[in-house]
C-alpha cells in the first residue's frame, strides 16, 4: 500500500487489497482474497488487473482468472502509472 501512496495511486483503483490482513490460509498465494475482492465489487474476473511484483505469491490471481501485470522493478511501476494516467 505505502508503494501506491508513494507514486500517487492510491485514488487510480477501485479497490485495494492487502493480503496482510488475511489468515494465513486465505492469503497469497491462495485465490481466496481475489476471489472475494471481486465479489466484493461484482466484477468478473477478466474485468479486473492484479498488479504484483512476486510472481510465486500473486500466481492466486491466476487461478482466481485475473489478468495479472507483473512488476519486475520500480521503473515498471512508474510507467503503469503513466499508462493508467492516459
Amino acid at each position: 500500500m505505502n508503494k501506491l501512496f508513494e507514486l500517487g495511486l492510491e485514488d487510480t483503483f477501485d479497490a485495494v487489497e492487502i493480503s496482510g490482513f488475511y489468515p494465513v490460509s486465505k492469503a497469497k498465494p491462495s485465490p481466496f482474497m481475489f476471489k472475494r475482492i471481486l465479489h466484493r465489487l461484482h466484477v468478473a474476473p477478466q474485468e479486473a488487473m492484479f498488479v504484483g511484483n512476486d510472481l510465486l505469491q500473486d500466481i492466486g490471481a491466476l487461478k482466481a482468472g485475473m489478468p495479472f501485470y507483473y512488476l519486475a522493478d520500480r521503473a515498471q511501476l512508474v510507467a503503469l502509472r503513466k499508462e493508467l494516467a492516459k
